[in-house]
């Protein structure tokens, strides 16, 4: 989706913790393929950690990532490019339906996906080809 179909959430999230809420649009399949979407994640992120505090009062110690399906996949990759560039980790990782395990394995939600009318199973390989190319 796009930061600004997201201020359902982003917005009361904002308001009701009395928290700055950063939504980044990020580069997206098809023209943009993996690792395409990670990488602007990760840029807004390092940013984040190294500069923010020169605008606004944000400590990187605070920061808590979130992210609902392909979105919990960048949190989770974010994190972890976090890591090898020793930079603060997240306090925290907020993780909806995240799409972590691409593997072909058969697992409880893949096998429930054979019956969801929105996310079936050809919809979601349509989606994993986009992003893995």
């Amino acid at each position: 989706m796009s930061s600004s179909t997201m201020q359902n959430y982003t917005r009361p999230w904002s308001k009701e913790l009395d928290v700055p809420v950063l939504s980044i649009d990020y580069k997206k399949p098809p023209n943009h393929r993996f690792p395409a979407p990670v990488y602007d994640v990760f840029a807004v992120y390092n940013f984040v950690c190294k500069h923010i505090h020169n605008y606004c009062n944000i400590r990187p110690t605070t920061i808590v990532l979130a992210g609902d399906s392909a979105g919990g996949n960048l949190v989770l990759s974010t994190t972890a490019l976090a890591q090898k560039a020793n930079l603060p980790p997240p306090k925290g990782l907020f993780l909806a339906y995240p799409a972590s395990d691409l593997r072909s394995v058969y697992s409880p939600s893949r096998i429930n996906s054979f019956t969801d009318a929105i996310l079936h199973p050809s919809l979601l390989l349509m989606c994993l080809k986009e992003y893995l190319g």
